[in-house]
């Protein structure tokens, strides 16, 4: 299978301090790659470093496969949109920002696909936008240059089950109709293993392991009983009782 992420050994250090040691994770087209860890973990240096918002202290990224300028779109930490303008100014600002020209027709595109054709013709601004709505903002904005490939910290937080629900339905949608791949970082556990196909665990500053969703089913335990087996075996081996 085509990876559109692979990295080699991947390390970033504060100071005397060790945020992400030697990792190496494969991220396959067509994936949504959830990535799981505590707080702490190094869940969102290794999604600054993907993003190329920040510089590995060693290791390397290959992202050969995933094609030029506009292939990969993040979304970290808080959407940055600007809330006195319109969904509709918002885009044009996205657009000029990218270079994109002419790009009213891909405007209408990316917010019927998100859900908020409604906004096209409406002068709303977004800071009257339910949370929800500003998410799902977010996504098109991330939409706007065709990408292959999108990265998102924590989509869910904040959001009500029907918030939820809907970012849950857009990703599936944008995955298998518009075969965009994912990198999502989530502690919403239960509304991750109903879109994720492959997990990555992480846990200080190390990936402990790559697993496919479907592994995870097979051994009859949910995400959360999974996940804190994985966490407690290898805290029990740094910490083993006396």
């Amino acid at each position: 299978m085509d990876y559109i992420v692979k990295t080699y050994n991947l390390t970033k250090d504060f100071n005397n301090f060790r945020a992400l040691d030697n990792v190496n994770i494969t991220i396959n087209k067509g994936d949504i790659y959830g990535l799981v860890g505590e707080n702490g973990a190094g869940k969102s240096t290794l999604i600054r470093l993907i993003s190329g918002l920040m510089i590995p202290t060693s290791g390397s990224i290959d992202l050969q496969n995933l094609g030029g300028f506009g292939s990969l779109s993040a979304i970290v930490e808080s959407p940055a949109l600007h809330p006195s303008c319109s969904a509709v100014m918002n885009l044009k600002l996205q657009c000029d920002l990218l270079g994109i020209k002419n790009c009213n027709d891909r405007i209408e595109k990316v917010l019927e696909i998100v859900g908020l054709q409604d906004l096209i013709n409406n002068n709303k601004k977004v800071k009257h936008f339910s949370l929800g709505m500003k998410q799902r903002l977010a996504i098109a904005m991330a939409l706007i240059s065709n990408p292959k490939f999108i990265i998102l910290d924590e989509p869910m937080n904040g959001l009500d089950p029907l918030g939820i629900m809907q970012m849950r339905e857009l990703f599936i949608e944008l995955n298998q109709n518009h075969n965009i791949t994912f990198f999502i970082s989530s502690h919403i556990l239960s509304e991750l293993d109903k879109v994720a196909t492959k997990y990555g665990f992480i846990s200080r500053g190390k990936l402990l392991l790559e697993i496919s969703a479907d592994e995870i089913h097979k051994s009859n335990k949910t995400i959360e009983e999974f996940y804190l087996g994985v966490i407690g075996g290898i805290q029990y081996a740094q910490h083993p009782k006396s």
